[in-house]
């Protein structure tokens, strides 16, 4: 009676899951230790998702567009590359590789696809402000939120399609001249060169150190309703002295 119980025991296969062991695979530690890290990362990654959806990023990540590739026509020094921004109809957001022109600035990170197919992350995400010049005069000066920061990118893009479909701005192309107004304002210029890329005229304030906004909190809610509008001093007092990632 012994022996027979003994080739009872002996007989039992193996769990199927971890291949130890005569248990159930549905009583494997191995396995329910599996399940557990796939669902935390399921809920990382869902997490992520969430909180690029809620920034008003693509979860999918955002692209340069296709002028990023033709700005080495217009850039010749890195100088250059800091100074020239490029009015891009294919970049799904304004990015850019200098970190000194941040007025407001918090972590964040999205896949950023370049022209060339590869895949950055980007560093941060905050608030420039561009001194526009028009013809012989200064602007007033402009804000624009949203502002990637992609280490990896190598110019400056302003999302021409971002302005016309999620800030109401109007864009209109004659000549060697794209205008951007709102509120039948003429508000900035681009000048298209001759190989058909167009950079803003004007530059970028440049944020000193000591006055610029660093929030730690990546981006929430208030980014999807943010704006690109003039400033005036006191919005600009504001945005220069309140800490969040909104900037107002």
């Amino acid at each position: 009676m012994t022996h027979s119980n003994t080739n009872k025991h002996e007989a039992k296969p193996a769990c199927s899951y971890c291949g130890k062991g005569v248990h159930a695979a549905e009583h494997c530690y191995m396995k329910q230790l599996d399940d557990m890290a796939k669902q935390l990362t399921s809920i990382k990654t869902g997490h992520a998702a969430r909180a690029a959806t809620a920034s008003g990023f693509s979860p999918d990540g955002e692209d340069t567009g296709s002028a990023s590739a033709s700005a080495f026509s217009i850039t010749s020094t890195t100088d250059d590359a800091n100074n020239i921004w490029i009015a891009d109809t294919g970049a799904t957001a304004h990015m850019t590789p200098n970190c000194a022109v941040f007025a407001s600035y918090c972590s964040f990170s999205t896949p950023v696809r370049l022209a060339d197919g590869n895949i950055v992350m980007s560093a941060g995400v905050g608030s420039i402000v561009l001194v526009p010049h028009l013809g012989n005069a200064r602007g007033p000066e402009i804000e624009f939120q949203r502002v990637l920061h992609v280490p990896a990118l190598w110019c400056n893009l302003i999302s021409v399609l971002y302005l016309v479909r999620w800030q109401n701005w109007s864009v209109l192309a004659e000549g060697d001249t794209i205008s951007f107004r709102r509120e039948n304002t003429l508000w900035f210029t681009a000048h298209i060169n001759e190989c058909n890329s167009a950079s803003l005229e004007g530059e970028m304030q440049i944020a000193p150190s000591s006055s610029m906004v660093i929030a730690p909190a990546a981006p929430s809610k208030q980014f999807a309703a943010a704006v690109t509008l003039p400033l005036d001093l006191e919005l600009w007092h504001r945005r220069t002295f309140y800490n969040n990632c909104s900037g107002g």
